[in-house]
This record gives C-alpha cells, structure tokens and sequence, in this order.
C-alpha cells in the first residue's frame, strides 16, 4: 500500500510545512521582508569592538576544531552563520580602528574569510588597515592549544566564538578567554549551550544563532524563511494545546486523528 496506517497525518503536516516554507521563501525573492525580534548578542558586538578600542587590544575570533565540523555536511550551516559575524564584526573593527585577530580552524573556509575580512574593510573604506597575517590557520591536531595559545599572548579584549565546538572546545576556549579578561560572545551547537551560557557575557541559543544571521546580512530569502520557521513552531504548539486541552476533558478526537 502506498498510504501507510498511522503515518497519514505525519505526510499531511510535511506537506503544510513544506509548503509554508515554499510560500515564505518566494515572498523573500519577491523582496518582501518582516521584523525579526532584536538578539542582544548583535549589539553586543558594538559593545565588544568599542571596548577593544578603549584598551587598544585586539578582537579575536574562531569558528570552531575542523575535525568537529565541515563546511560541506549538515553541520556546515554553523560556520555559514559564524561567517554572517564575521563581516559584521570585521567591518566594526575597520570602522572603529580596532584589530582583529581571525584564528581559522577550517582549511577550506581559510581563504573565505581572507575575502571576508578583506571586503568588510573596503566597504568600510579602510583597505588600508587590513593585514593578512592577522588571519592565521590553526593546525587541525592542535587547534586547541594554538588558539588558547594566542589568545594568552595577544590578551584580546573581546572574544567571539560562533561555529560549532567540541565538549572541550566549549569550555577550555571562553574560559581562557575569560581568564584574560575577554569580553565573550559565543554561540553554537545545543550540545555546547551549557558551557556557553556559563563562560559568555552574550551567547546565542538555539535558533537565535540563524536568526542573527539573517539579520546580519538583512537577506529577504533569509528573514522570512525564519519566519517561515515560527509560522511552522506556532502550528505545531497550538496542535499541542489543543490536544492537552481535549484529552484533559476526555476527547479523544484529536489523538484519533494523530494516529491516523
């Protein structure tokens, strides 16, 4: 049979999903565009670059240990979002006459981040102030040790770790950071929120990291596919209250139609 028992409302959900996202998508290739909720970590990012000025010390930033994560699988999208940072805050620096220290863990993402820091500093129409050995490709079997290494030499004011991150990465790096008296933005997988969420003055949870970066880079496809996302969460919570409501009141329509 091609319709399966008790698989037949899971197939009519995907199809509302997908064509919700369908639907906000071509509204952002048409242009149009909605109000995202505003994430404190991306004023934050002013904050941390102005300081970094006040005490005339660097900025770092990393985006994570190569063997945690690839541009090209499913994990990719982490450093995608990082990248979305990294101009921001690359053309902040330019903008404000602070340096930025770029400890690239990826070999592949290593000359996207030369360009990226590169454009960002002619934008921000201070080419001159660009310097490429400010950009530095950390070993793959020391990624570690040489970032906790340079940032204990250069003592950044401010740290900002966006990608995806080992258990240890998670907390040896922010905490070394913390230690120099960094101010810390940070944010990644779920798996590392914990030791985040303890070690940053800012940290990104969850969606928030995808969110910031559509408003970042200020994207119509991207600012409504988040929305697309949250039009998908609300069907879905309101599909949980009612069915807790009509199982609290001994209806079990709902659940009948769930297991359909």
């Amino acid at each position: 049979m091609i319709i399966i028992e008790g698989r037949i409302t899971l197939f009519v959900l995907f199809i509302i999903y997908t064509l919700v996202m369908i639907a906000y998508v071509n509204l952002g290739r048409q242009g149009k565009t909605v109000n995202l909720r505003k994430i404190p970590a991306i004023d934050a990012i002013d904050e941390a670059v102005s300081r970094a000025v006040e005490l005339g010390r660097p900025v770092h930033w990393t985006e994570g240990h190569p063997r945690a994560s690839k541009l090209y699988d499913a994990r990719g999208v982490y450093l995608v979002a990082s990248l979305s940072f990294l101009s921001l805050i690359a053309r902040l620096t330019a903008e404000k006459g602070a340096r930025l220290l770029s400890s690239v863990g990826h070999p592949e993402l290593y000359p996207i981040v030369k360009e990226v820091v590169r454009t960002s500093y002619n934008v921000a129409g201070h080419p001159e102030d660009y310097v490429d050995e400010d950009i530095q490709l950390m070993p793959e079997y020391s990624y570690l040790a040489a970032v906790l290494g340079r940032i204990t030499r250069e003592k950044p004011a401010a740290h900002i770790q966006i990608g995806y991150f080992w258990g240890q990465d998670s907390v040896a790096v922010p905490e070394v950071a913390q230690g120099e008296g960094c101010f810390s933005i940070n944010g990644g997988q779920v798996g590392a929120l914990q030791y985040l969420v303890v070690l940053s003055d800012y940290v990104l949870i969850a969606d928030e990291l995808f969110a910031a970066s559509a408003q970042i880079s200020r994207d119509p496809v991207l600012i409504m596919d988040m929305a697309g996302l949250d039009v998908n969460k609300a069907i879905m919570i309101v599909l949980i209250i009612a069915g807790v409501i009509l199982s609290t009141l001994g209806i079990s329509s709902l659940a009948n139609l769930i297991n359909m």
